[in-house]
């Protein structure tokens, strides 16, 4: 349960690979690579302890998506995130409710020559300072299936304490792999199942 709270709370690299140059298309506009739609959902696998992912609000306003993910284990809900999606990017605004200020940018659209961006905000009490980087595109398996994915990484620290990430987005899916190292310990969580949501009828 733990490793649950602290993926969502560490809005964030990882030890970085080998990965192919993104396209210059990618980099000029991104297709979806975070579903935000009603229904939506992502099984994960974090060893034998299975996560999963559900939409459970979603609104939609002046191109401006923003989805209220659970994640549950054992069908408790046991974390809440907020996601918002614009013209800009994947940002992260509130971690269990709590506002993170400002948000955190975790996957940046429209890159030109730049592929590199810092964050500093807080998440109540506690300090985040990170530095992201889009680091390639690279074909991965998961239980879900191959996938080829956009990977950015980053790493700073989260309250004090050393933290990297690693996420990999695929188009239409979102993140078929999140990888996190905290406070000594390393987690994987990879796409064992995605469901596509469907947009509510008017």
């Amino acid at each position: 349960m733990r490793f649950v709270l602290l993926a969502l709370v560490s809005v964030l690299l990882a030890p970085a690979s080998q990965a192919a140059p993104v396209p210059k298309e990618i980099l000029q506009k991104f297709p979806d690579y975070y579903p935000l739609l009603p229904g939506t959902e992502w099984e994960y696998l974090a060893g034998e302890i299975a996560v999963t992912v559900k939409v459970k609000d979603y609104t939609e306003k002046a191109g401006v998506r923003t989805g209220v993910l659970a994640s549950e284990v054992n069908g408790a809900e046991v974390a809440t995130e907020a996601i918002r999606v614009d013209e800009t990017g994947v940002y992260r605004t509130h971690i269990n409710g709590t506002k993170i200020e400002p948000a955190v940018l975790i996957l940046k659209f429209g890159i030109q020559k730049e592929t590199e961006w810092a964050t500093k905000c807080r998440v109540g009490a506690h300090k985040v300072d990170f530095l992201f980087k889009l680091d390639g595109l690279e074909e991965i398996e998961v239980p879900a299936g191959k996938h080829k994915a956009v990977k950015v990484t980053g790493s700073g620290t989260i309250a004090g304490t050393e933290t990297q990430t690693e996420f990999h987005f695929a188009e239409g899916i979102g993140i078929v792999r999140l990888t996190y190292a905290m406070g000594g310990q390393r987690t994987i969580l990879n796409l064992k199942k995605y469901t596509a949501g469907k947009a509510e009828k008017k």
